[in-house]
């Protein structure tokens, strides 16, 4: 109820307390202007009747229709109660003219105007919304107008409820969205974690039951669509081995872009599409975007230089509204400067503090290694090539180091290995047996071949140490 009443109260208004955007000295105004003319019978005082009994009765209800935003239900209040006074016929042409004049009101004052410049296109999305998270307003009486082909950039300070909005769209949540049955949406994240980690990359895809493929029901025919989908964004046949759970953060975005292809999007929702792609494949994403003239793209990012790259239109918060501006970053930053915070440092008004590090027991000098691994070579479960070889890396307190590297080359499997979050494979040989220890972070301890085997093994022709003393230590 708070959320409620802090959205009607608008910017500025007193806590506790609803400031209506009309009065019934309003309604009554308007309606007196519409409700005149002849009546029924003169001789019985209709228009008394009407002036001194219904009308403030009446215009209280029309008041909280507007207010609340169900103007759609004004004509049917006023009616029933004119059709006597006014006879059938005038009383629905008059219901009609208090109809038409509180819709245009209400897309007046709660709905974005439309530009000249902004009609030019085919529109798709036109719905006035508000948007809360939890206790905490986002968007008040604004609206979300999209037209097709366009590419909208939407900006605002961190915490605004960027993500949220498209995370709304999504799940279908956002009040007046059209259905997934008028209009098709995909959300593209970096989001593959889980229990999908385990699958390879079709069948990652093909388990998605809002792909619908033409002719899919034909044994192998949806799968190979799948394989050709992901050929065409650059999965060889190598890489569409993998499972999901290795690949790279930019392969990753580029696997949810070729979901977004099957789904056949009419509305494309990207979230910081660019933070895990290398130069070449935001390149590639960028030529995706424009090519594609046939999807309009809602973006959040903070990647200046993409924005101004691809973006038709910005979509700015403002106010909890959204504020429609034409063109890309650097035409909406010639009109509201302050925008300069999306392009560097220097103009931004974020400030970032990290706590001073705490001392490590033992370690005196910034050149002494703390991080160190040496020689090491790693390869995921399941797969032949490894995903780094004969690796040697010693950090120290004083080291300020910047891992570069394409997508897939092993950078963020090199930080999971010195945090600790992988941990290589250790393999002892004895004669033809092997016992391989793997850990990481889904899998803490597994054996590979029997254990019961290579233990008495290892035990009888090494040392003398108890059997069960070397299960604990492995």
């Amino acid at each position: 109820m708070k959320v409620v009443e802090k959205a009607m109260r608008g910017e500025g208004g007193r806590e506790g307390f609803v400031d209506y955007r009309i009065s019934v000295a309003d309604v009554i105004a308007t309606v007196d202007g519409y409700v005149k003319g002849s009546w029924v019978d003169d001789a019985a005082n209709d228009a008394a009747f009407w002036t001194t009994i219904v009308r403030d009765y009446v215009c209280g209800m029309i008041r909280e229709m507007v207010n609340l935003r169900e103007v759609k239900r004004v004509q049917k209040i006023v009616g029933p109660y004119l059709i006597d006074l006014k006879g059938a016929p005038q009383a629905e042409a008059i219901t009609q003219e208090i109809q038409k004049y509180y819709d245009a009101q209400d897309a007046k004052q709660e709905s974005r105007p439309v530009t000249p410049q902004e009609d030019e296109g085919i529109e798709i999305v036109n719905t006035p919304f508000s948007l809360a998270y939890g206790g905490m307003l986002l968007l008040s009486h604004t609206t979300l107008r999209l037209l097709k082909g366009h590419r909208y950039g939407l900006c605002g300070r961190n915490g605004a409820g960027k993500s949220t909005l498209m995370r709304s769209i999504a799940e279908g949540k956002l009040e007046g969205f059209p259905s997934a049955d008028e209009v098709r949406t995909c959300f593209v994240e970096h989001k593959l974690q889980g229990n999908e980690g385990d699958l390879d990359l079709v069948s990652f895809i093909e388990k998605d039951e809002n792909i619908v493929i033409d002719g899919d029901e034909k044994e192998g025919l949806r799968r190979q669509k799948v394989e050709e989908t992901l050929e065409s964004v650059g999965f060889n046949d190598m890489r569409r081995q993998q499972k999901v759970g290795a690949l790279s953060g930019g392969w990753k975005m580029k696997l949810e872009l070729a979901r977004a292809m099957l789904l056949k999007a009419d509305i494309l929702l990207l979230d910081e599409p660019t933070n895990h792609l290398d130069v070449s494949n935001v390149k590639w994403l960028q030529d995706y975007l424009k090519q594609h003239t046939q999807i309009t793209s809602l973006i959040v990012s903070h990647d200046s230089g993409f924005l101004d790259e691809v973006c038709t239109d910005i979509l700015h918060y403002e106010s909890k509204k959204l504020v429609h501006y034409k063109g890309n970053l650097a035409a909406f930053v010639k009109v509201k400067p302050e925008g300069k915070a999306y392009y560097s440092l220097e103009d931004s008004t974020v400030q970032f503090k990290f706590p001073s590090p705490g001392l490590l027991t033992g370690v005196r000098s910034m050149t002494r290694s703390i991080m160190k691994m040496s020689g090491v070579t790693f390869t995921y479960p399941g797969y032949e090539k490894p995903s780094m070889s004969d690796v040697s890396v010693q950090l120290s307190l004083s080291s300020r180091v910047a891992i570069l590297g394409p997508n897939g080359a092993g950078k963020s499997t090199l930080i999971k290995l010195l945090t600790g979050e992988l941990v290589v494979c250790i393999v002892f040989q004895f004669n033809q047996d092997f016992l391989l220890i793997l850990r990481n972070s889904h899998k803490k301890v597994s054996f590979l071949n029997t254990q019961i085997f290579v233990l008495p093994m290892f035990h009888s022709t090494r040392w003398s140490t108890s059997i069960c003393i070397w299960r604990r230590h492995l």
